[in-house]
């Protein structure tokens, strides 16, 4: 799960091949095909896997990458953040109120 969520933060990621995997783990748990995925976010004294949706995963990783950003991207220019410099931060950007000195976050 480690692996996964580290590609769920750091990227954007389209919800619909992520839906594939609750297919795999119904071939895990041997399951027909038209079983609904419930068996596998069933906690383990029901008989389930004991999962989160992988879809539900991907939306709290991108939410708290995101606010891990606005929390260092604050420090950095000692102001919240607006949109436009959260889409400039990632990218090196080093104009505006980026060109302030250097503080190590």
């Amino acid at each position: 799960m480690s692996c996964v969520s580290f590609h769920l933060k750091n990227g954007v990621v389209q919800k619909g091949p992520l839906n594939l995997i609750s297919n795999i783990g119904n071939k895990c748990l041997i399951l027909p095909q038209r079983t609904s995925a419930e068996p596998l976010y069933l906690s383990y004294q029901r008989g389930g896997l004991n999962h989160l949706a992988i879809n539900v995963v991907a939306d709290i990783s991108q939410s708290a990458h995101l606010g891990q950003l606005k929390s260092v991207e604050k420090k950095r220019i000692r102001r919240p953040p607006e949109p436009q410099d959260l889409a400039n931060y990632p990218c090196g950007s080093m104009e505006g109120s980026f060109a302030n000195e250097y503080t190590d976050i």
